[in-house]
């Protein structure tokens, strides 16, 4: 659906397990699995675009977690149809992989594609939806942890750094957004941090002491898919924020993957760094409903410079990707030191009006189509689907004092988490419409889901309007 209402250049990429068979080998050997590639644009029918074995990829048979970006390729196959397909223009290539997929979304296509043919690419977002922002005042939090268990970085430098991005995306004429950040790191970072910004009244770093109540994670390998907060740098960060919606949370850490999942490798606590064997493990289902309880509608990963895994941070961040409409991105340091790519990539997340999208060779980014200019594009049209989405692709289901709270000078966090809610729902619900599949909703007719979301939207109107006015109480 997003693809046909913007007019969309899509490469989609999908595997075939069929495959073919190469060379003699012994009998019984299954054949190697193709990647097949598709052009699409509009609403135009699909064009093949080539296809080729996995292995010409870089894919192995099994994916160990570590893999760099040296070691990946843009078979030559897909290249030439790529090229001889694509219209000339300066808009971004929108990249397409959806199921059967296998380990296709973790290969780093955007700087092999960038590379190749000069043009920006961008994941297609899995949700029709633009979610909304939050408060006028973007309240970012950024989280750095350097467990002893993975190769140590400097978490300091690399919040500085971060700090440095914010200011360079949103300090100057053409972003004049005020914001504030909020530093959450390893104890032993806590007085170094402070002395970078004692004095500056928005940027706040928060003492890690406040979270010696919770209690140490279990020492584990894998990766729990339980979608409760447990982690205790997830329920630190919720209490430190005080019920204060937030609209994006950054992690600087490193990733892991094991069992196919890809999570967060943190430190045992914000409080506790002594285990150098394991790491603690956040999963995309805890993430996702840490995120929620936030209210945050961006979420960004960034892997140090030795990052342990980088599939496994560009997975979780895939996964987060398709929990609810998001906009999504994972970054490593290793192939832009500087965070350069960071401030390009905040200022397309957070622009008011549609921008060109940036090339970034270092990163992946999850976007909705509405924030990125393209030539000869019409900016502004309505999604068409019974009035559910705005022109600019946002949900219409809140009612006028939500929308207000949600763009006040500080939204609370319970009206934040409950529009992400409905925005989630909706998305789901929009998604048969497209490519995507709605395994939560199938079993139910849409006029019945489209009348609970109308009434849990008339709810939260009610209850925004009840905290607003305490006398009005007893009436919502």
């Amino acid at each position: 659906m997003v693809r046909r209402e913007y007019d969309l250049p899509v490469l989609r990429l999908t595997l075939d397990r069929r495959g073919i068979h190469r060379g003699r080998g012994p009998a019984g050997t299954p054949p190697e699995s193709l990647v097949v590639a598709e052009f699409l644009a509009g609403d135009r029918d699909p064009v093949p675009a080539g296809q080729a074995v996995v292995s010409a990829c870089g894919l192995g048979d099994q994916v160990r977690g570590d893999e760099r970006l040296t070691g990946f390729r843009l078979p030559g196959e897909l290249l030439e149809s790529a090229r001889a397909l694509l219209v000339a223009d300066d808009g971004p290539l929108w990249l397409d992989i959806p199921e059967p997929s296998g380990y296709l979304r973790l290969v780093p296509w955007e700087p092999l594609l960038i590379a190749a043919l000069d043009r920006p690419v961008l994941r297609l977002p899995y949700f029709a939806l633009l979610p909304k922002a939050t408060s006028a005042t973007l309240e970012l939090v950024v989280c750095a942890s350097s467990p002893r268990a993975k190769t140590g970085f400097d978490a300091t430098a690399a919040v500085v750094r971060y700090v440095k991005v914010v200011e360079e995306a949103f300090g100057d004429d053409e972003s004049p957004r005020t914001w504030r950040v909020h530093i959450f790191a390893d104890a032993d970072q806590y007085t170094r941090l402070r002395a970078e910004w004692d004095a500056r009244p928005n940027i706040v770093v928060h003492d890690p002491h406040t979270a010696s109540k919770y209690g140490l994670p279990e020492r584990t390998p894998e990766i729990g898919a339980g979608a409760t907060v447990r982690n205790p740098w997830l329920l630190w960060m919720l209490e430190e924020l005080g019920g204060r919606a937030v609209d994006m949370v950054h992690f600087l850490c490193h990733g892991y993957f094991a069992g196919d999942r890809g999570s967060l490798a943190l430190a045992s606590s914000p409080l506790v760094n002594t285990d150098a064997t394991y790491s603690r493990f956040v999963g995309a289902a805890e993430l996702g409903a840490f995120l929620t309880g936030a209210g945050a509608w961006s979420a960004g990963f960034t892997g140090p410079k030795y990052n342990h895994s980088p599939i496994g941070l560009r997975h979780l961040a895939d996964c987060v990707a398709q929990i609810r409409p998001m906009h999504v991105l994972a970054h490593e340091t290793e192939a832009d030191p500087r965070l350069d790519e960071l401030t390009s990539a905040y200022r397309l997340m957070f622009t008011s009006e549609p921008r060109p999208a940036p090339r970034l060779r270092a990163s992946t980014l999850w976007a909705h189509p509405s924030l990125v200019a393209r030539p000869g594009r019409v900016e502004e049209r309505g999604m068409g689907v019974d009035s559910w989405l705005g022109e600019q692709g946002s949900t219409t289901l809140f009612g006028p004092e939500t929308t207000k709270a949600l763009h006040a000078e500080s939204t609370p966090a319970w009206v934040a988490a409950s529009s992400r809610i409905i925005e989630q729902v909706q998305g789901d619900l929009l998604a048969p419409l497209g490519s995507a599949s709605s395994p939560l909703l199938e079993s139910a007719a849409p006029a019945d889901v489209q009348a609970a979301l109308r009434m849990a939207a008339d709810l939260l109107e009610r209850h925004v309007i009840a905290a607003a006015s305490p006398d009005q109480g007893e009436n919502a």
